[in-house]
């Protein structure tokens, strides 16, 4: 598990440092850095394995630009761009690299002796989800052109991971009681239909065409409904697919990272996903999630509350600017025992109880 990432001269951060837990939470105004620590992640990631040379800036994960869209903007110009990953106590790496300009490959200073060379950032159990998933489509992609990330950086080989894993088991702590078959196609669907409505997932392939064909049903006064193109049923379900997806298919020791797994989702729908994914976490799997919802939170804090994750595993990262040093910084309120959190800064969802104080 990554226990720690550190950045300096990168983006908005000039020194700091993160500690993360199973279930991170990244959360803050816009522009404050949140997607800039994914994104610290995911260049270290499509660079290489250990040892990594050069800091890829444009890649199959992410595409940043050039040199100067990377360097803290109040850095000098010799500054280096340093970003130092912990795994445990047992691994860490840190990666120094000499700024340049007009570079889209940034070189790295020099190697740590006794690099260690496999770590979970590098592992074939990696997942990540931008905000700006693949909506509803009459077909999906069979295959996966991005082997650093085999769900697609917007879901889009979620149905073709599906097709493959579908009729395997998944992890027993994922598992809604009130669905007998814990296979991950039927648990995926348990998990769908609390969101709502019962559904069920009909999945279709063809060869000739490379493409996976999805379509739901829904059960309404105890008949099921015809097959609905995934076209015909709205955004909600086809984006959440891939976040349900990419955590029952996960194996104990994975990480996934998701951006916005909100979206597209009803108050309800998102307090249960907020739940679920803390399940997910504590039964293995690290999470990082960056997220504007106070019922994904909320969903979470009940998850703790009940026991489905211990508050010892979550960590949350409030992000704002520090006007004085000209950076971004981040604070980070802890959640106990009971759900409840320790500290409220200001802007930190507290939107509900300004509106309200407007509407007195």
């Amino acid at each position: 598990m990554l226990t720690e990432i550190k950045l300096r001269n990168f983006k908005c951060f000039q020194d700091i440092a993160f500690n993360l837990r199973p279930l991170t939470v990244l959360t803050g105004i816009n522009g404050m850095g949140k997607s800039s620590l994914i994104q610290a992640i995911l260049l270290l990631r499509q660079s290489g394995k250990p040892p990594i040379r050069k800091l890829l800036l444009n890649g199959s994960l992410f595409s940043l630009g050039y040199g100067q869209d990377l360097l803290y903007e109040f850095a000098p110009d010799d500054s280096n761009i340093v970003l130092a990953v912990k795994e445990n106590e047992k691994r860490s790496w840190i990666f120094e690299f000499a700024y340049e300009k007009d570079g889209r490959v940034l070189e790295r200073i020099e190697r740590t002796k006794n690099e260690q060379r496999k770590g979970i950032l590098w592992s074939d159990n990696f997942y990540y989800m931008t905000a700006e998933r693949t909506g509803p489509r009459k077909l999906f992609s069979m295959l996966s052109e991005n082997p650093l990330n085999p769900i697609g950086n917007s879901g889009e080989y979620c149905e073709a991971l599906l097709n493959e894993y579908g009729s395997k088991k998944c992890s027993s702590p994922l598992c809604r009681n009130d669905f007998s078959d814990n296979s991950i196609l039927s648990q995926t669907e348990a998990w769908l239909s609390a969101l709502g409505q019962p559904v069920r997932l009909h999945i279709d392939t063809s060869r000739d065409t490379d493409s996976v064909g999805l379509t739901f049903s829904f059960l309404r006064d105890r008949i099921w409904s015809n097959n609905y193109r995934a076209s015909n049923v709205g955004f909600g379900l086809t984006y959440v697919l891939p976040v349900f997806v990419s955590c029952l298919v996960a194996e104990k020791g994975g990480l996934i990272i998701i951006e916005n797994p909100e979206a597209h989702l009803h108050p309800k729908g998102q307090a249960l996903l907020g739940s679920f994914l803390a399940r997910a976490a504590q039964s293995g799997v690290q999470i990082i999630i960056e997220t504007h919802s106070d019922h994904i939170l909320n969903g979470i804090r009940i998850a703790v509350k009940k026991g489905y994750i211990k508050a010892s595993n979550t960590a949350v990262h409030f992000f704002r600017h520090d006007p004085e040093k000209l950076c971004s910084f981040s604070e980070t309120p802890e959640i106990d025992s009971n759900g409840r959190i320790n500290i409220w800064p200001e802007g930190f969802f507290d939107e509900w109880e300004k509106s309200l104080l407007e509407l007195l």
